[in-house]
């Protein structure tokens, strides 16, 4: 955990403390930018451009508002959507929620491993996989993702809901497949 005293000695540009602080959270970042990114070229420069953001405008970070982890964690996730946006690999379509998709019940993914739950969610389409993420994974609400994506909170659900019904189904797949190899 990012000390106050820590953070002090990084807005003050100290070095050690700034090298400290990024072998402290620098798996975590580079865990957050490869979720969206899938490249890990692209994870380590995203990361990098993280860091120095954070340090640029550490001055501006608030205990208060929440800790330093979820701060720079914040910073991750919007740089790695800014990356997707600028090579134009992510466009959502549909502006509202489509009832077919909706899910009724409890959430499939609820008792699921979280390494198999990451599996299925890198399987879902870009769209609703960044979403998911945004959502479920990273905890935004969906107006913070319609702000972050510039697209209706609606879209949000929709994209939402979809994404946990395909997950709802190769969740069902994936253990018809194991109890067959297991007969």
């Amino acid at each position: 955990m990012a000390t106050p005293t820590l953070i002090e000695q990084c807005i003050a540009n100290d070095r050690a403390a700034q090298k400290q602080l990024y072998h402290q959270y620098a798996k975590e970042v580079a865990n957050i930018c490869f979720r969206y990114v899938k490249d890990t070229s692209t994870t380590k420069d995203l990361m990098q451009e993280c860091f120095i953001t954070a340090f640029s405008k550490m001055h501006q970070y608030r205990s208060d508002k929440g800790s330093f982890g979820a701060w720079i964690c914040r910073i991750a996730s919007n740089k790695s959507i800014d990356y997707l946006r600028s090579k134009n690999s992510i466009s959502f379509d549909g502006n509202g929620l489509d009832e077919q998709w909706a899910v009724e019940g409890p959430d499939p993914t609820d008792n699921m491993a979280a390494e198999d739950l990451l599996q299925l969610i890198n399987t879902l389409p870009e769209q609703q996989r960044i979403i998911f993420q945004l959502s479920v994974v990273d905890g935004y609400t969906h107006l913070e993702i319609s702000e972050i994506l510039d697209i209706p909170a609606a879209t949000s659900r929709s994209h939402l809901l979809r994404a946990r019904t395909r997950l709802q189904v190769l969740l069902t797949q994936s253990q018809d497949h194991a109890i067959t190899r297991a007969q």
